[in-house]
């Protein structure tokens, strides 16, 4: 999947709201070209409109909808979404998953808690309660990578509906 910068996609809804001519909220590749044309900051005018309608006319009509631009943007912001969600992932089971088996068990947890010097043995127990009460949901005392994709979504406030 092409993606455009943000600026590009913002670039292109202006476009669309002042260069439609024929106003049926699309845009032709006559229009990209002729208003690309127009801005003396577009070196190669075709080459820009080439980029443009590879990563946002995906029904190959040429000609680039609201829709399309929309779609474009949920699309990247799910992108986004799902590497921050990843990262975070890797970050904890790299931290936490003493045996890299890919889950997180109370006992490894609490090992990880008991060698750092501001937890300590005394406070192992209460740190890892807190940890596996905020990802823990079935009480298992075994942290998944589902649970963890479920934390980090709220922890970032990612959802599918945004």
């Amino acid at each position: 999947m092409s993606t455009l910068p943000e600026s590009v996609v913002k670039d292109v809804e202006t476009m669309m709201s002042k260069f439609d001519k024929n106003n049926d909220r699309e845009l032709s590749w006559d229009e990209v070209v002729e208003r690309l044309k127009e801005n003396k900051n577009c070196k190669d005018p075709y080459f820009a409109a080439f980029s443009m309608f590879t990563a946002l006319d995906k029904n190959q009509d040429r000609k680039i909808s609201l829709t399309e631009v929309q779609n474009h943007k949920l699309e990247t912001y799910a992108k986004k979404c799902e590497n921050i969600i990843k990262k975070d992932i890797k970050n904890v089971l790299k931290e936490y998953d003493g045996n890299k088996d890919g889950k997180i068990t109370w006992d490894e947890v609490c090992d990880v808690f008991r060698k750092d010097p501001d937890v300590g043995e005394e406070g192992c127990e209460n740190s890892t309660r807190y940890l596996f009460g905020s990802m823990d949901k079935n009480n298992d005392k075994v942290i998944t990578k589902d649970e963890l994709r479920a934390f980090s979504m709220r922890f970032n406030n990612l959802y599918p509906s945004q």
